[in-house]
């Protein structure tokens, strides 16, 4: 696509995700879209995508900002969602707000060692840090994870919660 185009999408969608750790959009069940009470209502989402989201600033700095130990994207959608969550707080998409995207044909910088390992990475920090016996189920679906580095163990977490 090479315009500002806009590409509109259902509003009937809430972020999701897989053991394995990738983001995926769920649509409404039929209980769900019959509870709404209005199409422009705030829609509760377990999961965020990444780098689409708006959070008051001081929160964002309190609750910790971005794990620094994170390689340049990929997995940061999981630690933000799962620190939001167990730091008492939640998360809505706002259906009638609109929110730009524009692709490149290449990235502009490299990821260390490929991009599947640096997805490999970060998605692997965010299960040791904050998903406790859960993290069993992303080794499951990603045993190529066992054994890999995820940078220094993220000790702030107590000091967050």
């Amino acid at each position: 696509m090479d315009t500002f185009d806009y590409i509109g999408a259902s509003s009937e969608l809430r972020g999701g995700f897989d053991w394995s750790l990738h983001f995926k959009w769920d649509g409404f069940t039929p209980a769900q879209r019959a509870k709404r009470k209005s199409p422009i209502e705030p829609i509760k989402t377990p999961m965020i995508a990444g780098g689409l989201f708006s959070i008051n600033r001081q929160r964002f700095i309190e609750t910790g900002k971005y794990d620094d130990q994170m390689d340049i994207w990929g997995g940061e959608n999981f630690e933000i969602s799962f620190r939001t969550w167990m730091c008492g707080g939640s998360l809505e998409i706002i259906p009638c707000s609109r929110v730009g995207h524009v692709f490149r044909k290449r990235h502009p910088y490299v990821f260390p060692g490929g991009n599947a390992m640096t997805y490999m990475k970060n998605t692997k920090r965010a299960a040791e840090v904050w998903m406790d016996n859960y993290k069993d189920y992303y080794y499951s679906a990603r045993p190529s994870a066992k054994g890999r580095d995820m940078g220094r163990y993220m000790y702030d977490r107590l000091i967050v919660l």
